[in-house]
């Protein structure tokens, strides 16, 4: 028996999938064929091992125990009993959705073996035959209460060799050890990510309510699990562990999918690069009243702080920094150039003129002093990553729009909403297809009150302005977006900032004041400023967007247009339709890798057939065509990457 014992105790950990227990348990044994016999007390133990799951809640197993007692006799010694018994048993436990039937559990056993008994000079080993039906009710997943009812028949026979059956009915209540989860005390719960979703810093106060990433719970234990906490923790970002999700209860068996939510903080604006972060979920639950605690350690790419995807417009808004140390001193400095020239001054002239109107002109006028500039890269031009969802796109904070004097659609927009919230002037983006540009609330009911050049929107009043052309002045600028919003109909889009920072929060980088603009004399600026405003003219002007377009590539030695291809000359047909007294010219290239009529002609005929699908897209101006063959390459003919750049075609936008 004590080898046994050392047996189950060891084996417990390699058999994670069974289950082996122990039980010990007072007895009361009555005896039901020889009345001459009275009831006597005892002890059983038994040790169990299940190791079929018929279902997932009735198993199979074999027992071995035994029962010591004695009964008592009218007329001398007692009757002592010894026996050994196996066999096997079947055991059912009872589930339900919240696990309120879980404690209980039902078991039945059939046993034979042997059995010992003595009386005076009398003792005999005969066979016997044991069934048995007991419930159990778990304290904990260590430790049950069991209470079982014995039918035992023993074949008997006395000194005399007279022999018959000597059958009894025993109870027994007492304590079941599972030792397999007291030697193996594992949390039985999965945790698998099913999906990961795109981190951006900028956006890290978002994510306190959007999922980082999706994860599955499967629940492995044998019972309903139940106060469930699931917590996310990401030790460089993270200032604790942030309880994602709460479960009443899970059955055993069952799965359930949930977003993985965090409560980043601002150390994510330090990252300057993409990096790999390891993440820990933890799930936190009750099995039959104990706490069990498991963790799964997860891997998920956080990108740099000025990375953004466009597949909602108002991401940007987060980059939009009222609080910009660069851009506030920026603001702060025309402010303070206006409130000196008034202070002086006293324009009349100038007073008539909103506050938000002057101001706004005041700070596209020093930015065009200060020498911001518009610049973009076709690879990464507005029009090509606006269209596409899942490109990733690099976004400047305002300080370093002003650091590097330009930059293009986005950087601009981002820079003068940042200017103008500064200085309490509501700002906006408006989107048109393939391009971004900006808006502010003009702040008076009545200035230029039906005008064609205001947007009247949800009873404010927004002023348009072209942000990519700050050499050609405020009144331009003005005049550009006007219209552009007006030829986009309904494909243009007005975005508040202030409603997309309910959304997605602004957010200030610690470096931005490491470098102050160098900003021109107030007097400079106040001429500037007034000027705009006094030259607004009457008469509607020839708007010039400034708009890049993407190029059309192809594959080697073809000029057919692959369906990538003609989306991309789709989304440009619509930007061309909608811009007036132009011309355009279509200008085809090669690699090197050919003679050079073959690459006149190979160029050629891909211009010409991006022209003849423009026209049979609806595009109307007049268009010229031009094959170059290998000349004015935009990346060297030696890499795979570069001869791919270099198979294209460009289309150039010539303003009458």
């Amino acid at each position: 028996m004590k080898k046994l014992v050392i047996f189950l105790f060891l084996s417990a950990p390699l058999f994670a999938d069974n289950e082996f227990s122990f039980r010990v348990a007072p007895a009361i044994e009555k005896p039901l064929s020889i009345p001459e016999f009275s009831s006597g007390f005892g002890m059983r133990v038994s040790f169990d091992w299940a190791f079929w799951d018929i279902t997932d809640n009735l198993n199979f197993g074999v027992s071995a125990g035994g029962l010591f007692t004695s009964l008592p006799f009218p007329i001398g010694e007692p009757l002592t009993l010894i026996e050994g018994t196996t066999g096997a048993f079947i055991r059912w436990r009872p589930h339900s959705a919240n696990g309120s039937l879980d404690r209980w559990a039902f078991r039945a056993a059939l046993k034979t073996g042997i059995y010992h008994y003595s009386r005076a000079d009398e003792n005999a080993v005969n066979p016997l035959l044991s069934f048995t039906l007991g419930a159990e009710y778990h304290l904990s997943p260590y430790f049950s209460l069991f209470t079982d009812g014995n039918y035992s028949n023993r074949v008997f026979s006395n000194h005399s060799g007279n022999s018959a059956p000597l059958t009894s009915f025993g109870l027994s209540v007492g304590l079941r050890f599972n030792l397999s989860e007291i030697m193996n005390n594992t949390a039985r719960v999965k945790i698998e990510k099913t999906e990961q979703y795109r981190v951006f810093p900028v956006s890290w106060a978002w994510y306190e309510d959007n999922p980082v990433a999706m994860v599955k719970i499967t629940n492995e234990e044998p019972y309903t699990i139940t106060d469930i906490n699931l917590s996310f923790f990401m030790d460089s970002f993270m200032s604790q562990p942030w309880t994602f999700a709460s479960l009443p209860y899970l059955p055993p068996g069952e799965s359930i999918e949930l977003p993985v939510t965090a409560l980043f903080n601002e150390a994510m604006m330090n990252l300057t690069e993409t990096v790999n972060a390891n993440g820990l979920l933890q799930v936190q639950y009750r099995s039959l009243g104990s706490r069990k605690t498991t963790t799964s350690s997860i891997q998920m790419p956080i990108f740099h702080r000025n990375t953004l995807s466009w597949d909602d417009d108002r991401r940007a808004a987060a980059f939009v920094s009222p609080n910009d140390f660069a851009a506030r001193y920026f603001a702060r400095y025309v402010a303070s150039a206006i409130s000196n020239n008034q202070l002086i001054n006293k324009d009349e002239q100038l007073a008539e003129v909103p506050y938000n109107v002057f101001h706004a002109a005041a700070l596209f006028e020093t930015l065009r002093l200060y020498g911001v500039s518009y610049v973009v890269v076709p690879a990464t031009s507005f029009v090509n990553v606006s269209s596409d969802e899942s490109v990733l796109d690099n976004v400047s904070f305002p300080y370093q729009a002003l650091y590097y004097r330009g930059g293009d659609c986005s950087y601009l927009s981002i820079l003068f909403c940042s200017l103008l919230e500064a200085l309490n002037i509501e700002s906006a983006f408006i989107t048109i297809p393939g391009h971004i540009y900006v808006a502010f609330e003009v702040g008076d009911d009545t200035w230029n009150k039906n005008s064609d050049d205001i947007i009247e929107l949800d009873g404010k009043r927004w002023l348009p302005l072209e942000i990519t052309v700050p050499d050609e002045g405020f009144t331009r600028a003005w005049r550009i977006g006007a219209q552009q919003w007006r030829n986009s109909g309904d494909k243009a889009e007005i975005f508040p900032i202030r409603d997309a920072w309910k959304v997605y929060p602004s957010v200030t980088v610690p470096a931005s004041g490491d470098h102050l603009p160098e900003m021109p004399h107030w007097d400079t600026i106040i001429t500037a400023a007034k000027k705009e405003l006094g030259l607004y003219p009457d008469e509607a002007e020839i708007i010039r967007p400034q708009i890049t377009l993407p190029y059309i590539q192809f594959a080697a030695d073809c000029w057919r247009l692959t369906n990538n291809e003609i989306k991309k000359l789709e989304e440009i047909a619509d930007i061309l339709k909608n811009i007036p007294n132009i011309r355009i010219s279509v200008n085809g290239y090669s690699t090197t890798h050919g003679s050079a009529n073959f690459l006149k002609m190979l160029s050629t005929n891909r211009a010409q057939g991006v022209a003849n699908y423009l026209i049979h897209l609806g595009v109307s101006a007049e268009i010229t065509v031009t094959g170059h063959g290998s000349q004015n390459p935009v990346s060297n003919n030696t890499t795979a990457a570069g001869l791919s750049a270099n198979r294209r075609v460009e289309i150039t936008i010539i303003y009458d």
